[in-house]
């Protein structure tokens, strides 16, 4: 036998030289090797901690998470990442929040290459977002048929928390975001830890509700998912007028699962809505705001499901409807 394979015949030996490969050729090149290759790999608790299939509450010195840059590279939106190749393969840079089409995001993979990417048993579905894990996810939904047109226009109509005990993974938060309605902005928390603020300007109590929203996420070191329902029609400026909404060439059918149930991914996923508030009027008072957030303590799930899930309603149509009601 040669001195390589008696080398790489020693599990302890062939653990130490598989922490060198670099992560991505760890996932799609080394488990092709042979089947010990894999074995070690996907069994192993070091090399199951680079490719984010298990958790890691180490990160780079400096920093408070590392993105999971293997996921990263197929699915930037989702991490808010732009990769320097002339650099090598991990190098990225952080960037600005990104609005993506929900349709668009499961058109390019209906119609490309990275269809095969939706296997059920895919690996990456697995991987977590981050390393420490991301335990916490803020939902903000606003839709653009809202019927109470008096609410402040820049406050979300519901605000959720999703809580992950064992983390985030990848496969969760794109079920989540593919099974909802038109676009959504992820935002990440801050990278470092940075010096403290200094003392804000004044604000009035939108921002300083908006302010505190981001603090709390930061703090807690969650992912931000802000969800926007709008009239896709307009959106999509390059959609035929004569196109029926009901066309499978519709953006509006390009999602994945839509016609899911929420309460299917939350089982599926196991997801724990631990909190859902509604925007809602307020009793008029001296220093009192005209709005105010109402926690939802039943049907969380269906209720989430509506705002989420329901396409945009045109104006007319509510006109339509209030005149039939009259009659």
């Amino acid at each position: 036998m040669a001195a390589t394979q008696k080398v790489l015949n020693i599990s302890e030996l062939l653990n130490l030289i598989l922490r060198q490969v670099p992560p991505r050729d760890l996932l799609t090149r080394a488990q092709r090797v042979c089947r010990q290759w894999r074995e070690a790999i996907t069994n192993t608790p070091i090399p199951r901690q680079m490719l984010y299939l298990s958790a890691s509450p180490i990160c780079s010195v400096g920093r408070r998470y590392d993105k999971n840059t293997i996921a990263a590279f197929v699915f930037p939106p989702l991490f808010n990442t732009r990769f320097l190749v002339a650099y090598g393969d991990n190098a990225y840079v952080d960037t600005q929040p990104r609005i993506m089409a929900v349709g668009r995001l499961a058109l390019k993979f209906r119609q490309g290459i990275l269809w095969k990417w939706l296997r059920h048993d895919a690996s990456w579905r697995t991987m977590h977002m981050a390393q420490p894990p991301i335990t916490k996810l803020h939902w903000e939904i606003t839709r653009d048929d809202r019927l109470d047109q008096d609410l402040p226009e820049n406050l979300p109509d519901a605000t959720a928390v999703f809580s992950f005990p064992d983390g985030l993974r990848i496969g969760q938060l794109f079920d989540l975001i593919v099974a909802t309605k038109s676009t959504c902005k992820i935002t990440w928390p801050t990278v470092r830890a940075g010096p403290l603020p200094l003392t804000p300007p004044p604000m009035d109590s939108i921002e300083e509700w908006v302010k505190n929203r981001q603090d709390t996420a930061d703090s807690a070191l969650a992912l931000t998912v802000q969800q926007r329902v709008i009239d896709e029609e307009t959106f999509f400026n390059d959609i035929p007028e004569d196109m029926d909404p009901e066309d499978e060439d519709h953006p509006s059918q390009y999602s994945l699962h839509t016609r899911l149930s929420f309460s299917f991914l939350c089982i599926r996923h196991k997801l724990c809505l631990e909190e859902l508030q509604t925007l809602q009027r307020a009793e008029p008072g001296p220093g009192v705001e005209p709005w105010t957030y109402v926690p939802v303590t039943q049907d969380r799930e269906r209720l989430f499901a509506n705002l989420a899930q329901r396409p945009f309603i045109p104006p007319e149509n509510f006109e339509d409807s209030e005149d039939s009601d009259d009659n």
